[in-house]
């Protein structure tokens, strides 16, 4: 990931976010592991000066009550196009958290998204997506700015021999990210994947 043109990493308690290769960090903080704001020192490699303090916020959906609908939640909005998001007591493997993920309700519809909004803007964005290896997925994550303008995008294939999930991550040069989309295709292109993990870079 970059920030303001400089590469950087963050090592965080609990290994909630490893935000690419490319420096050393002081990134050491108490966490909560239900939503966790972290702050973060991070240091331009080969220089003892640190950038500005930065912080990785991420909501893990552990405390919500299996089988309810995930809207607003901690200051986030989140939404899906074709229906709820429903709470699941399980998790597919690493690197999802235990015991709760989420799972669109119309999964099986192609076509259909989810959008998190979180509650500032923001300069960078990553969540893990995944399923129990039924088959092979194609995982997106985008990110837009206040007018809908695509910023950044990423993407990954979720190999069918894979019980577990991978890591997506957008950035910005700023902090101009309003929100992110995100959807994964299988065989039958629907949304077919879980998700954990929504962790924003301040």
């Amino acid at each position: 990931m970059s920030v303001i043109g400089r590469s950087v990493s963050f090592v965080i308690v609990g290994s909630l976010l490893g935000l690419g290769p490319g420096a050393t960090t002081v990134a050491l903080a108490g966490s909560n592991p239900k939503d966790s704001t972290v702050p973060a020192i991070p240091m331009v490699a080969g220089s003892s000066a640190p950038m500005a303090p930065i912080s990785a916020r991420c909501w893990r959906f552990d405390d919500l009550q299996p089988g309810s609908v995930l809207t607003n939640y901690r200051g986030a909005s989140f939404t899906n196009t074709d229906g709820p998001l429903r709470v699941v007591e399980d998790i597919p493997g690493r690197p999802f958290t235990k015991p709760n993920s989420i799972l669109p309700d119309n999964y099986y519809n192609p076509g259909n998204l989810t959008r998190a909004t979180p509650p500032d803007f923001v300069r960078g964005a990553k969540v893990t997506m995944g399923d129990h290896d039924a088959d092979e997925d194609t995982i997106y994550l985008v990110a837009y700015d206040s007018q809908g303008n695509q910023i950044d995008s990423d993407t990954d294939v979720l190999p069918e021999t894979l019980e577990g999930g991978l890591w997506l991550e957008v950035d910005s040069d700023s902090a101009g990210i309003a929100y992110i989309e995100f959807w994964g295709e299988g065989l039958e292109q629907g949304n077919s994947v879980y998700f954990d993990n929504v962790c924003f870079l301040q």
